[in-house]
């Protein structure tokens, strides 16, 4: 099985890559690249406890009676920079920067919390990046704004720097599933397989059926197929269709390994089910189609090669499976018509001018089979097979000074 090839299937259908910006699950966590946005949201962030700031509190409004009247100062000062700042443009940029760094003494750790996602809003990471430091500054022990930093340096790529982010998130609370989940993908794509695999098992230990480990259960299983562990890779898979029975991917999946360890009744099983939730993808008849070939069923496999090409109005690859098969059961003429209709629709198929010639020759029918090879020299004169062939066909009916022309033309051309 070429696991790369499944993996371009796989990925082209639901890609759950640490790139994916916006695919979130119920916890608020991602899959990697883009998270602060949509964990911020899940989060909630207007219910987070925090504390009073302390910058405020040891510092410019020391002297306010208490924490609402410490706000209630800021709210109306930090007003007041609000108009002043309107009419500041017309004074530069230099003037407004230096009250906008005014204004910033009346921030809480909750405003520049909201800024640094405001700031993400408009992909501003770097601007992002200073708030939730400031957030840091004033409390130490805000796990949301490490958090949320860990969140734009994996954006950006910069690993070893967000999983040293989400580890302080672990640090100070370790019941803090969104970090373990973002930690993981952040070592799944820097290539640490193992603690990846750690960081998913942690979450998935503690809610095993929990319906947001859907998409965990789905990238620990690549993991686990990543390093052949198939029997723990076909669990997970199993654990991602026992939360959402329509999981195209876990049936997908399960199929391939099935068939990599050559249980091929159980990889039908798989396959018909993924074909039910995606009818018209051809990779799973096409596997499919594979393991009805490998028990000897052949009738079916061609059922199903038939059935794609009805639906993808004569998909070439189909025809070219169907054509072959065809050839292998010995029902030339059938193979014949596949392949002609597969150059009829690419002229630059090559392999299909040569098989066809082949179905004509095992047919008996060698005149035409070497018009058809002919042909092919003509618009593909490096094509060796096709020269090789025609030697063949005419050694065979005792034409030896033929044979030893074409064989001669074929050193000329490929040499």
């Amino acid at each position: 099985m070429d696991w790369e090839i499944v993996k371009e299937v796989v990925s082209s259908t639901n890609d759950l890559s640490e790139n994916e910006f916006v695919k979130d699950n119920t916890t608020g966590s991602v899959l990697g690249g883009g998270a602060a946005l949509a964990a911020g949201i899940a989060l909630g962030i207007t219910s987070l406890p925090l504390a009073v700031p302390l910058l405020i509190a040891g510092g410019a409004f020391g002297g306010a009676a208490g924490e609402k009247g410490v706000k209630a100062t800021g709210k109306a000062v930090t007003g007041l920079f609000n108009e002043v700042t309107k009419g500041a443009e017309l004074l530069g940029e230099k003037v407004t920067q230096r009250i906008g760094d005014i204004k910033d003494l009346f921030k809480n750790e909750e405003d520049f919390l909201f800024r640094g996602i405001e700031r993400l809003k408009h992909n501003e990471y770097k601007g992002a990046i200073e708030d939730f430091s400031r957030v840091i500054d004033i409390n130490p022990k805000c796990a949301d704004a490490y958090f949320f930093r860990g969140c734009v340096h994996s954006d950006r790529h910069n690993y070893k720097t967000a999983i040293e982010n989400y580890t302080k998130v672990i640090e100070i609370d370790n019941s803090y599933t969104d970090a373990y989940i973002n930690r993981g993908h952040v070592y799944a794509s820097s290539g640490n397989d193992i603690k990846a695999i750690a960081d998913y098992s942690h979450v998935i230990i503690h809610k095993p059926e929990n319906p947001s480990n859907l998409d965990i259960y789905i990238k620990r299983g690549s993991l686990f197929l990543k390093l052949k562990e198939y029997g723990k890779s076909l669990e997970d898979y199993s654990q991602a269709i026992k939360i959402n029975p329509k999981t195209f991917e876990a049936y997908f999946m399960k199929g391939c390994i099935n068939m990599e360890l050559k249980k091929y009744n159980d990889a039908i099983i798989d396959f018909t089910e993924a074909i039910k939730i995606r009818p018209k993808n051809t990779d799973s008849y096409f596997y499919r189609v594979e393991a009805y070939i490998a028990l000897s069923n052949e009738k079916a496999a061609l059922d199903d090669l038939t059935r794609v090409i009805k639906f993808t109005r004569g998909y070439k690859e189909a025809l070219l499976k169907r054509a072959k098969l065809y050839f292998e059961l010995k029902d030339y003429n059938q193979a014949i018509i596949d392949y002609t209709t597969v150059i009829q629709k690419d002229i630059n198929c090559f392999d299909a001018y040569y098989m066809r010639a082949c179905a004509n020759n095992r047919k008996g029918d060698t005149n035409v089979a070497l018009e058809n090879l002919n042909e092919l020299v003509k618009i593909n004169p490096n094509y060796s097979d096709a020269y090789i062939s025609r030697a063949s066909i005419y050694q065979k009916n005792k034409k030896y000074k033929q044979a030893i022309s074409k064989l001669s033309n074929c050193y000329r051309n490929i040499v």
